[in-house]
């Protein structure tokens, strides 16, 4: 396996499509900029065959710096979380082990 980054993805679109590498690269970033605009307006993207992109309000804890072993609280934030689509786990599932 191996990871993808947003210059294949600019690749892939190129390649698959009659964009030149220019509008493949605006398209991309066209995209992420709606994604990562929505999401911090507060709203959920829902991709139909991916899955959801939302944000969640994590509660204040405290926790061990590993380092010093002192205990520090990590005040209440939001955080980007992902849920796959019904449809992308069952095609991940289908994937080989090992």
């Amino acid at each position: 396996m191996k990871t993808l980054t947003v210059q294949d993805f600019v690749n892939s679109l190129k390649d698959t499509s009659d964009l030149t590498i220019r509008d493949a690269a605006y398209l991309s970033n066209m995209i992420i900029g709606f994604l990562a605009g929505e999401l911090a307006k507060g709203n959920s993207v829902k991709l139909r065959g991916l899955g959801t992109f939302d944000i969640k309000t994590m509660k204040a804890k405290k926790i061990i710096h590993p380092a010093t072993g002192g205990e520090i609280v990590l005040a209440k934030r939001k955080a980007v979380v992902f849920r796959a689509a019904k449809s992308l786990k069952e095609s991940v599932q289908k994937l080989k082990c090992g």
